[in-house]
């Protein structure tokens, strides 16, 4: 087999694409079976190893193929759990694989594709000290890309930190609530 040496050149100029990359890559196998390849991930702290193998899929289902930040490839109906790297979408029928959707989306070389963004967004809402709802124009995608801030000051996402994410609705925790004058910013991808 020949081996391909990947150079920068090669992504800069679009003659690699993810599909042709072995890492981590999902192919169909025999029946509702696929198999995985080996490589390696990063969890933002450590790089973790994940073994070459093979799962059994749901029959007639929209299977979501991911690997944990432990290294571990599983699968499942709903969609990717968050905090999950995603490698497949793979559609199944009653006994075989009908379509792979390559997923492996953290390396991007298709000079097509754009990326969506939004930045110093005020989101609508009134800034009174009383309301704590505010909305977005987009959905952010991820919902991690969102960067808000309160007069210049980033802001915690989640429970129990200054404000939460559900769709386009932030809705900040009682003592985090803008007062009269402060400004909101968002920056976000969609």
């Amino acid at each position: 087999m020949a081996v391909t040496r990947i150079t920068s050149r090669n992504i800069q100029d679009y003659t690699i694409e993810v599909k042709d990359l072995h890492d981590l890559g999902v192919v169909a196998a025999a029946g509702l079976n696929v198999d995985f390849y080996s490589g390696t991930i990063r969890d933002g702290v450590s790089i973790v190893a994940v073994s070459p193998g093979s799962l059994l899929l749901t029959a007639s289902a929209t299977n979501y193929v991911e690997v944990s930040a432990v290294g571990v490839v599983s699968s499942t109906t709903v969609g990717f759990t968050p905090g999950s790297i995603p490698l497949a979408i793979v559609v199944t029928g009653a006994a075989t694989i009908t379509s792979v959707t390559d997923k492996r989306a953290w390396l991007s070389t298709d000079q097509n594709t754009s990326v969506n963004r939004v930045e110093n967004e005020t989101p609508s809402g009134t800034i009174n000290g009383v309301n704590a709802v505010f909305t977005l124009a987009f959905d952010p995608n991820p919902d991690s890309s969102l960067r808000l801030s309160l007069n210049g000051l980033r802001m915690r996402a989640g429970a129990g930190n200054d404000f939460t994410l559900s769709g386009v609705t932030i809705t900040f925790e009682t003592d985090q609530i803008p007062q009269t004058g402060d400004i909101l910013l968002a920056d976000y991808r969609y």
